[in-house]
């Protein structure tokens, strides 16, 4: 429930503001459009793409770094040791072990693997039929695993 029947001023302000902007930006890239002719390619090709191509590339890396160790999993369920803490038998596994020395870092392997092959022109369609295999095989021999 709104007080003081203004539910329709928040909208219209959003509205308004919004086309304002939006139509003045527009009216001011076409006469710049207009103005400049073809000459504007040049102008922004010397200084400013470069620019916005690097602040872009920046962005995507970081991303890519975030989104890695979010979206990829690898599970290694295959038993290293029985160890013996306070009396209890624990079993380490190559995930276990993995995660306490640095959590992510067979995904953020995997993955500057795949970056380094695609770099040395290995197709995508080759990258993943070698995943596939891999995940099948691994799978296969007991070395990877479905997520605990």
């Amino acid at each position: 429930m709104i007080k003081g029947g203004t539910g329709l001023l928040g909208p219209a302000i959003f509205f308004f503001g919004w086309n304002i902007m939006r139509l003045g930006f527009r009216w001011w890239t076409q006469r710049l459009g207009y103005r400049e002719g073809t000459d504007i390619v040049q102008v922004l090709s010397s200084s400013l793409i470069p620019k916005l191509t690097q602040g872009a590339s920046i962005v995507g890396m970081f991303i890519m770094g975030v989104l890695v160790p979010r979206w990829t999993t690898i599970y290694f369920p295959k038993t290293i040791a029985h160890v013996s803490i306070s009396g209890h038998l624990t079993r380490l596994t190559g995930q276990g072990l993995l995660d306490q020395l640095l959590p992510g870092i067979i995904p953020l392997g995997l993955t500057m693997s795949c970056f380094w092959l695609l770099r040395h022109r290995v197709k995508p369609i080759w990258l993943i039929i070698g995943l596939f295999i891999l995940g099948i095989l691994g799978y296969w021999s007991g070395i990877l695993g479905l997520t605990a």
